[in-house]
């Protein structure tokens, strides 16, 4: 018949006579196992990431603590040298003040020298008077002529004397080709009972500064020109 349910010989039979109850409660106790599992799970998880955390602190305020110990050791290291670093300062300050002292000194022996090597014999200086620029003076002297003149660091307004008539214009032309003259001016001429007087003013630029204190790349640049003009010659 085919509406008949297949029938399965030999089986054993089996008959669950629980109540329903009895078969939740031993749901629940499973579940709440599995709960008290995943608890403990999660516990073990938390006090492994709070462990690493607590080490890397741990090894951080380490490292802190040598760095702050090695500051510590230079500190007084340094202080065992305060006295020479001091005096290391000063003689810096000093050697800064003594060159902004001297960026405006003119080598005035050189310049009155050059100037007499173009006089005649019989010339003397009567009269000399020097004017420079001060080192804290902003820009530089400016001559009397006007804002046309040349600007310089420095004048020599001088009064020659000389027995005879002498050749003034011929004068300044000399002097204005000296080195480190910027321009010479010719303020007066007078005829006396000894001879005649001639009063010029003379204009240094910067090539007459001294430059004693002058810094050491300024030296070195100019040590290194020499070598590089010899260098040309001998190409030549």
């Amino acid at each position: 018949m085919s509406g008949a349910k297949d029938v399965v010989l030999g089986a054993s039979p089996r008959v669950d006579l629980l109540p329903v109850q009895v078969r939740d409660r031993h749901r629940a106790k499973r579940l709440r196992r599995r709960m008290i599992g995943l608890v403990a799970a999660s516990v073990v998880v938390v006090g492994l990431g709070s462990g690493a955390a607590a080490a890397s602190v741990a090894a951080a305020q380490m490292r802190l603590q040598a760095e702050q110990s090695r500051t510590a050791d230079l500190l007084a290291a340094q202080l065992q040298y305060a006295d020479v670093t001091q005096v290391d300062r000063r003689i810096s300050a000093i050697g800064v003040a003594r060159q902004r002292a001297t960026t405006t000194e003119v080598q005035w022996r050189g310049v009155l020298d050059a100037i007499r090597q173009v006089m005649p014999g019989d010339a003397v200086f009567a009269q000399v008077a020097f004017t420079g620029v001060l080192p804290w003076q902003t820009g530089s002297e400016t001559p009397d002529g006007g804002p046309l003149q040349t600007a310089s660091v420095g004048s020599v307004a001088m009064t020659i004397a000389t027995p005879g008539a002498p050749d003034a214009t011929g004068w300044v032309r000399a002097i204005r080709e000296l080195p480190a003259v910027s321009d010479v001016m010719l303020t007066g001429y007078r005829a006396e009972e000894s001879g005649y007087s001639v009063d010029i003013v003379v204009y240094i630029d910067a090539a007459g500064l001294s430059g004693r204190f002058a810094p050491a790349e300024a030296d070195a640049d100019a040590d290194a020109e020499p070598a590089s003009d010899d260098t040309t010659e001998a190409g030549e």
